[in-house]
């Protein structure tokens, strides 16, 4: 059995859903691969991102996470599955300013009420693994892009999640360190049996992916 399996996803806006965004779309996404979605500008790519991700409800269809219909549970179990198996990078850090490196990574425990003192040895380890050690206790204004991003990186996997979304996680880096981040997915989905869906407009990413999903008009190609 598959890791998250889309099936017959349909996604439509507009007053009487006149605006279709998905069409009858049939992913399935494996344990540990780094996948990329890929296509022109208004071809769904964050859209399906979104529906995969249990923050989007599609129209029709199923969401199937580890053998459960995710679009069939609540608002807060919903919620509580993201939180708990689910890991998100976006392009723009979406950090919060007033806190260190380390307070935006441990966000995520926070958030699932778990005690911050009992990962202390886990949040040392995730801080090591991203090259943070020395900034831990800096404010994102003191860090560079990349640098940003990796404590994003960091917060998406403190909670041991089974898959990470990432929407343009290169997106606001420069080349150098675009490569960076994608060397560093790559190693860390590798070591923490990771799965990472990436929606991305660089082709050059594609090398460090397992898979490319092709999207043209709301419809996997």
């Amino acid at each position: 059995m598959s890791l998250l399996d889309l099936i017959n996803i349909n996604l439509s806006y507009g007053k009487e859903y006149s605006s279709q965004i998905l069409r009858n779309v049939n992913v399935s996404i494996e344990r540990s691969e780094l996948v990329a979605i890929m296509g022109p500008s208004g071809a769904g790519k964050s859209s399906l991102l979104y529906v995969m991700s249990g923050l989007e409800t599609p129209n029709s269809g199923k969401v199937i996470f580890n053998g459960n219909d995710i679009t069939a549970l609540s608002s807060d179990k919903q919620a509580d599955l993201r939180i708990n198996n689910f890991g998100f990078i976006y392009q723009f850090f979406n950090l919060i300013p007033i806190l260190t490196a380390e307070e935006n990574i441990v966000l995520p425990l926070k958030i699932a009420n778990k005690n911050v003192n009992d990962y202390t040895q886990k949040i040392d380890k995730i801080i090591e693994d991203v090259g943070l050690t020395d900034k831990r206790h800096l404010k994102p204004s003191q860090l560079s892009g990349g640098q940003q991003q990796r404590v994003a990186i960091a917060r998406a996997l403190i909670n041991n999640p089974k898959i990470i979304f990432a929407d343009e996680p290169t997106g606001s880096l420069d080349r150098k360190n675009s490569v960076e981040i994608m060397q560093l997915l790559t190693k860390l989905s590798k070591c923490n049996n990771t799965a990472v869906v990436m929606v991305t407009h660089n082709p050059e990413l594609c090398k460090y992916t397992t898979r490319v999903i092709n999207m043209i008009d709301g419809q996997v190609k």
